[in-house]
């Protein structure tokens, strides 16, 4: 009997010891019908998301609930439910290694995992269809991402500073890689840009001193600006479409590579299959501008016309009435992409605003 009590006794002291290292440290509230909860203790904690809907965003890492403990959480599991990750939400985790965003997530709002500085791994899911600006900015140990063809927007900043990246793919589904979005990304070899590209924001790829190879699907080269800037294009080789080959080693910026080669097997396809007009079918003048720009020398119909800045942002829909003769006055001096879109396809003209 003494026996069996002692036993009885080691039993129960190995029981609470494996509960206390799982007891809840605190929890509350994060969304309209979500909670969290921290469990684990000392500098070992794991913050659960449970609950159904869109989280809460936050100011900065530092407002979050959990912020007093952020150094300490090792594990974050997101569970199947929510709908969006918070702005901030996890921000300075500096301790978690990988996050599983489960299938039920859309958005990943602004700096959701910014300064994450020990996260490897993250698994996005494709029922994602937006990430936010600085997302996953300063997340210097991330090696590789999949970006899922759900994804249609990705944020300016979203992977600056992520300089363990060695390649990334940008999937179909996106039209426009946002300025700043590989930004600093030294480690950054490999980069293939889909055909449904076109447009392309300043220092979207800036700094990226490790690049080597790129891959451009578009038939067409985008108009950039200060993309690769700080980037020694000669050192990096260019493949493109078959077809292509003339339009890019003719194209500003593109033709700076050190090596442009044309691949046959890649398919010779406009951006996300429009047909793109050539640039000498249509005249924009004056070039630069203080006042107006006109377009002349198109013989067919002129649909509609963008004015977007270098980061591929529209500022301006002129109205139809005035598709000829834009008034500019107002915009601020810089450089600006005119997209006009007519019965026969696309062309995009840069222009000088005075």
């Amino acid at each position: 009997m003494q026996k069996f009590n002692k036993i009885f006794i080691l039993l129960a002291f190995f029981g609470l010891s494996v509960v206390s290292t799982a007891q809840v440290v605190d929890s509350g509230i994060c969304g309209d019908n979500l909670t969290w909860e921290l469990t684990g203790s000392d500098y070992n904690l794991t913050l659960t998301i449970s609950g159904t809907g869109d989280m809460y965003d936050y100011d900065d890492g530092y407002n979050t609930p959990w912020h007093w403990r952020t150094g300490s959480i090792k594990s974050l599991v997101i569970e199947d439910g929510v709908t969006s990750i918070g702005g901030f939400a996890f921000a300075v985790c500096t301790e978690v290694t990988e996050v599983i965003i489960p299938s039920s997530v859309t958005t990943i709002s602004n700096n959701s995992f910014g300064a994450c500085t020990s996260l490897t791994s993250v698994t996005i899911p494709n029922s994602v269809t937006s990430i936010g600006m600085q997302a996953f900015m300063n997340c210097p140990s991330l090696l590789s991402i999949t970006i899922p063809n759900s994804v249609t927007s990705i944020g300016e900043y979203a992977f600056c500073d992520c300089r363990g990246l060695t390649y990334v793919t940008i999937p179909s589904s996106i039209t426009t890689i946002s300025m700043y979005t590989f930004l600093d990304c030294t480690g950054l070899t490999l980069v293939t840009i889909p055909n449904s590209v076109t447009a392309i924001g300043a220092w979207a790829f800036g700094k990226c001193t490790g690049l080597r190879e790129i891959t451009n699907l578009n038939r067409y080269p985008q108009n950039i600006y200060e993309v690769f800037d700080r980037v020694d294009l000669s050192l990096i080789t260019l493949t493109v479409p078959a077809c292509a080959l003339n339009d890019y080693q003719n194209a500003d910026v593109w033709s700076d590579f050190g090596t442009i080669i044309d691949d046959e097997y890649l398919p010779c396809e406009g951006s996300a299959g429009v047909e793109t007009i050539k640039a000498n079918n249509i005249k924009i003048y004056p070039n630069p501008t203080n006042y107006e720009l006109k377009i002349t020398n198109y013989e067919g119909k002129i649909n509609n016309v963008e004015i977007c800045d270098i980061a591929g942002r529209i500022v301006l829909i002129p109205h139809s009435s005035f598709l000829n003769s834009i008034n500019v006055a107002h915009l601020p001096k810089g450089v600006y992409l005119v997209k006009i879109h007519t019965d026969k396809g696309i062309v995009t003209q840069k222009v000088v605003k005075n």
